[in-house]
C-alpha cells in the first residue's frame, strides 16, 4: 500500500527577489502575541538540502536591507507575523518555522526560478469562449 505524502504547494517567484509571506500562530482559536526570534526555531531546505541560515528579527530592517542567509522576522500588529528572505539560488526553497512554546510549525515551499523564465508565470491567465 502507498502511503499518500502531502507535498505543500510551492509558490513560484523569480529569482533576486525577496519574497514575503505572512505567517499564523494559534492558541485556542486566537492569535498568539510577542513571538520573538528566540521562541522559534528555523529550518531552511535548498532542493531538499538544508542550508545554514539564520532567523533574524526584521524590526525596523527596511526591505533593500533584506540579505541572504537570513530570514527575517517581524510582529507588524499584535498576533500578526511576516517573514521575509531573499533566495539566492534557482530551485526549490522550503522554510520551516517551528513555535516550540506551542508546538505548532508553518511551512512555505517556493520554486525559485531565473528571472528569464519567471516572464508570463506572475497574475491571472484566463480563457473566454462564447458560447
Amino acid at each position: 500500500m502507498t502511503v499518500p505524502v502531502y507535498l505543500p504547494p510551492a509558490r513560484t517567484v523569480a529569482s533576486n527577489r525577496m519574497v514575503t509571506d505572512q505567517v499564523d500562530f494559534f492558541n485556542s482559536g486566537a492569535r498568539v502575541a510577542g513571538i520573538l526570534t528566540s521562541g522559534l526555531v528555523l529550518e531552511v531546505y535548498l532542493n531538499g538540502s538544508v542550508v545554514a541560515w539564520t532567523l533574524a528579527s526584521g524590526a525596523g530592517v527596511p526591505d533593500v536591507r533584506v540579505a541572504a542567509g537570513k530570514v527575517y522576522w517581524t510582529e507588524f500588529s499584535a498576533g500578526y507575523y511576516s517573514v521575509r528572505l531573499f533566495p539566492n539560488s534557482v530551485g526549490l526553497w522550503r522554510i520551516i518555522l517551528t513555535d516550540t512554546a506551542r508546538s505548532q510549525a508553518v511551512s512555505f515551499t517556493y520554486d525559485v526560478v531565473s528571472q528569464a523564465s519567471s516572464v508570463g508565470t506572475v497574475g491571472i491567465r484566463t480563457s473566454f469562449t462564447k458560447g
